[in-house]
């Protein structure tokens, strides 16, 4: 399965994660759609096997990327954080380096200035 990377994606998979850590922040997560507009947070539940945040470019990005990992804070997801513009690093996101390390489930990857996915199992 293909997953479409835009500027800052956040992908939980939900094969790995309970139910219950899901919905709590899921329910985080309507909150801070609710507040912000859908021009600027997009969430999609593709084949009920994953769930994708999707933050794209504005002037509060940061501080929408802040609250959303606020959410995962005290929840246990499997879950990886894509920067598009610096793909390979996630120390900002999980304090993990490399996304590999923590999503066995990700079997490729391609970055460019065109088009940007991963594949996942």
């Amino acid at each position: 399965m293909i997953l479409q990377i835009k500027h800052i994606t956040f992908i939980i998979n939900l094969k790995n994660t309970k139910a219950f850590d899901y919905l709590l922040f899921k329910e985080k997560l309507d909150k801070i759609i609710l507040i912000k507009t859908k021009k600027i947070i997009q969430f999609d539940l593709i084949n009920n096997q994953y769930a994708v945040v999707y933050i794209l470019p504005t002037a509060i990005e940061k501080m929408i990327t802040a609250e959303i990992l606020n959410c995962i804070a005290n929840v246990q997801l499997d879950c990886i954080v894509i920067d598009e513009l610096f793909p390979e690093n996630n120390d900002y996101f999980l304090n993990t380096k490399s996304f590999n390390n923590t999503a066995k489930w990700v079997i490729e990857k391609h970055f460019n200035s065109k088009e940007s996915f991963i594949e996942v199992t």
